[in-house]
């Protein structure tokens, strides 16, 4: 099940504007007010000043200033840190040198500022993005990732803070950017396993050419890669398309068969026959989803894991499975042939399930 930042993030009400920048930035600052035990820990790992779950903290987002607005504010009568958010989006402009001077400032409440050794400025990123002191400012300092984040998160936490896990995970912000020597094996293997998913996938051509028409192509593979945690192929109609490879795109460090059927929400109507599609998938036991604002879509998956330890060929049974699913769309075709019209424009557009920034 996705996390409730998930399911909020997909009904937010601006579709041409993205707001994963801020609606993060809150869920974060949420954590931080409501979990005691999550922000002592954080606190510390900013090697800066011991915290424990008995010191209050006022915690407040976009508070404006006329040097700026930071994104996360924490306060009490004894120490004071700002929290800038970054998720794609870089640096603005002397945005760092700006929030270091509102550190520095007399507070209206007091008339004096905090001792520079209570002022501490961070800089939160997804992406490795090292940024040096600003210039003038006197507090301390520090260059924080979102992984470190997902890190620091303990099992017995808050729900919501265990929910703000769970989103960062689902973001692929669970992990930092060094090489392991895991990666290197997986360089050294990618070129043979690519060639044997390719193999598993040939099984089925023939079949998908006379009998859908189906054309099944590889996408670019440097491309189809980065895109997607997943290696599969398409096939491409006027309101719809078939995919049928592999995925991983679980977070449950499993391989999956993968088959999809998709119709794009912008000629739903064009199409007129959303409803029996709809109907048949929930005959065959297809799954909706995942959600996404351009396709509706049904999958199957079948784990690989389970596959290789009931045969020993491995690429007849993939090839089996492929099949099954091929004769469910030919049993698609013969009850909604418009599923299958042929494709009339000049390029096909690689598919994109996964939810991503727009």
């Amino acid at each position: 099940m996705s996390s409730l930042f998930s399911r909020l993030y997909a009904q937010r009400p601006s579709e041409e504007r993205n707001q994963l920048e801020n609606f993060l930035t809150e869920a974060f600052a949420f954590a931080l007010e409501r979990d005691p035990a999550f922000r002592a820990r954080w606190i510390n790992s900013l090697n800066w000043q011991k915290s424990t779950q008995k010191d209050e903290y006022r915690v407040s987002t976009q508070a404006l200033y006329p040097e700026g607005q930071p994104d996360i504010e924490l306060r009490n009568e004894h120490f004071r840190i700002l929290v800038e958010c970054k998720v794609e989006s870089q640096e603005g402009d002397k945005q760092l040198e700006r929030y270091g001077k509102i550190l520095s400032e007399s507070l209206p409440d007091s008339g004096k500022p905090f001792p520079k050794e209570h002022q501490m400025l961070v800089y939160l990123t997804r992406h490795y993005d090292p940024k040096a002191k600003p210039e003038g400012y006197k507090g301390h300092f520090s260059s924080y990732r979102w992984h470190q984040v997902f890190e620091l998160i303990a099992p017995d936490d808050k729900p919501f803070t265990l929910e703000l896990k769970q989103y960062l995970k689902e973001l692929d912000m669970s992990q930092n950017d060094n090489f392991t020597y895991h990666d290197l094996d997986a360089l050294l293997t990618i070129h043979g396993t690519i060639r044997k998913m390719d193999k598993a996938l040939d099984v089925i051509r023939p079949l998908s050419k006379s009998a859908l028409n189906a054309n099944f192509t590889p996408g670019n593979r440097s491309t189809s890669l980065q895109r997607d945690p997943a290696y599969y192929n398409n096939a491409f109609y006027e309101f719809t398309h078939i995919d049928l490879g592999f995925a991983w795109w679980a977070g449950d460090n499993e391989v999956y068969l993968y088959a999809a059927h998709l119709v794009e929400k912008k000629t739903e109507s064009a199409f007129g026959q959303f409803e029996k599609v709809k109907q048949f998938s929930n005959d065959q036991q297809w799954t909706a989803g995942p959600v996404d604002k351009r396709w509706h879509s049904w999958h199957k998956t079948k784990p690989m894991s389970q596959l290789l330890s009931e045969k020993t060929d491995h690429i007849q049974s993939m090839g089996e499975w492929f099949t099954e699913r091929l004769n469910e769309w030919i049993e698609l075709k013969k009850e909604v042939p418009t599923f299958f019209t042929p494709y009339k424009g000049s390029s096909q557009v690689a598919s994109e399930l996964i939810p991503t920034e727009e």
